[in-house]
């Protein structure tokens, strides 16, 4: 029988989601065009309204190029801390693939980045292996 634990993950470390944001993202996106803010700032919607605060931004214009310039999605952005949330509107949970699976896979490269981090700041080297979704991280100690 097969056990499944779900782990909650604190976002705390803006590096660790930056990467895990680039890793995750249905779209290609570089660190360049994710904001990193230790003040919250605000995110725009498609009427050009302040609707959230976040830390990290992906701003709508930067989204998807050239298509981005029609203003046809909100900004997306996440907290920072023991509250840390996610922020996407309905429609591009919907209509641009950040819906739930997203939010699964972006949380799991944030718990393996996060966890390989500290794997090596104890001095461990870190081997990643993914078998069918499922991460496993090997760390073996430098003598």
């Amino acid at each position: 029988m097969s056990h499944h634990t779900e782990v909650k993950v604190e976002i705390s470390d803006p590096d660790v989601l930056v990467q895990a944001i680039i890793e995750s993202f249905p779209f290609p996106i570089t660190k360049d065009q994710i904001e990193v803010h230790s003040e919250q700032q605000d995110l725009i919607n498609y009427y050009g309204k302040s609707t959230h605060k976040a830390n990290i931004i992906i701003r709508r214009a930067n989204r998807f190029g050239e298509m981005a310039a029609n203003h046809l999605f909100d900004d997306v952005g996440w907290t920072i801390g023991a509250d840390g949330q996610q922020i996407i509107s309905d429609y591009d949970k919907q209509y641009r693939s950040l819906g739930d699976s997203f939010a699964k896979k972006l949380k799991q490269r944030y718990a393996v980045g996060k966890a390989k981090k500290e794997a090596r700041r104890q001095g461990y080297r870190v081997k990643e292996k993914s078998i069918e979704g499922k991460v496993k991280l090997i760390c073996e100690k430098s003598w």
